[in-house]
């Protein structure tokens, strides 16, 4: 089935957005997804607080999003590293069998960092991803070495049988990395959110997106 049909039969009411980098752009597009289809927002691990704030804090007021449609984290840990690292210092192990998907429609998750970070000492974060069997979304950017994260990104999802919805650019594109990211992944364009320096007065319509969240 085309991706479009596969859309319109199946309504897509909970995804994963993750990315092929640290810092690339997954917390804002995230927010922006939430905004846009009045979403609920978790991001089930949260590594690295700053004064006490992490991604949930910044989605929250960058994007004016009710309270109760932001949801706690599984575990909210205070070292800006992988996840795996940052539980180590506080000496936490991460169980991922306690990490439960919400019970709320529409939902938003976002991973952290991309998808080969480890959660603990057996497991990465695409493995629970897999487990899950929600589509994905992979958010990229087209930095130096962008193809190959974004090739290398796309394959992973791929070999673990994950439903790809398509990749959101985030900030400014080179539309030729971008050609050849689309070209040689062979992965739809679900949209792009520009480099946003004032949130201020952000908006964006459910237009603005190729794909169906309900």
């Amino acid at each position: 089935l085309e991706l479009n049909s596969y859309l319109m039969k199946n309504k897509i009411s909970k995804v994963i957005i993750t990315g092929i980098h640290t810092e690339i752009g997954k917390t804002i597009t995230a927010g922006v997804i939430a905004k846009t289809f009045n979403a609920y927002y978790w991001k089930p691990v949260q590594s690295g607080l700053e004064n006490g704030k992490g991604d949930k804090e910044f989605v929250r007021n960058t994007f004016n999003i009710a309270e109760e449609k932001i949801l706690p984290e599984a575990y909210r840990l205070q070292v800006p590293a992988s996840p795996h690292f940052s539980a180590e210092q506080e000496n936490i192990y991460i169980q991922p069998e306690k990490i439960k998907i919400p019970d709320k429609t529409p939902l938003v998750i976002e991973g952290a960092g991309g998808l080969m970070v480890p959660l603990n000492n057996e497991m990465l974060l695409i493995d629970l991803f897999s487990q899950w069997k929600l589509p994905v979304i992979l958010v990229v950017n087209t930095y130096l070495g962008a193809i190959n994260h974004s090739l290398l990104s796309i394959e992973a999802i791929r070999n673990r049988n994950m439903n790809l919805l398509g990749i959101i650019t985030s900030g400014e594109i080179v539309p030729s990395t971008l050609d050849a990211i689309l070209h040689f992944g062979k992965v739809k364009l679900l949209g792009k959110i520009p480099q946003i320096e004032d949130f201020t007065n952000v908006s964006f319509n459910k237009s603005d997106f190729d794909f169906i969240l309900e």
